[in-house]
């Protein structure tokens, strides 16, 4: 027995959590987390988050915010921070497969009982029986 390193992970519930997660942070206590990584102690106050990053999963503050919403050609999702953003997370969160971080899963394994994204498919389990996770759902 493997135990709980034995399960597959289970990316809606995971979404799930990160909403949650999230969500129930008081808006009022949140740091931003660029600031706090850059704060090397001699600033008296690091600013309040009010923005999420939903591809950088990052709660920033206005300042910080700003480069996100025009990185390298493309734009990253920002929300304000609030109870209405667990709905949005759940709609908007990508699931990144484990393997290949730049990847999304898109298939399902029927063999594996698993969705993959399409290299591990190619890699792992060309022979087995796969389909589009929507067509499977």
């Amino acid at each position: 027995m493997d135990g709980f390193e034995g399960l597959q992970p289970h990316f809606f519930i995971q979404q799930l959590v990160d909403a949650q997660r999230v969500s129930t942070d008081e808006v009022q206590e949140v740091l931003c987390v660029a600031c706090l990584e850059e704060d090397d102690g001699s600033s008296e106050e690091v600013a309040r988050a009010t923005t999420y990053c939903v591809d950088c999963k990052q709660k920033l503050c206005e300042r910080c915010s700003r480069p996100h919403k025009r990185l390298a050609g493309e734009t990253n999702q920002l929300k304000p921070l609030g109870a209405e953003l667990e709905q949005e997370l759940i709609q908007l969160q990508k699931d990144a497969c484990d393997k290949h971080k730049d990847e999304l899963v898109k298939l399902y394994c029927y063999q594996c009982n698993e969705n993959v994204c399409l290299k591990c498919y190619a890699l792992q389990h060309r022979n087995h029986k796969g389909e589009e996770i929507p067509k499977v759902a």
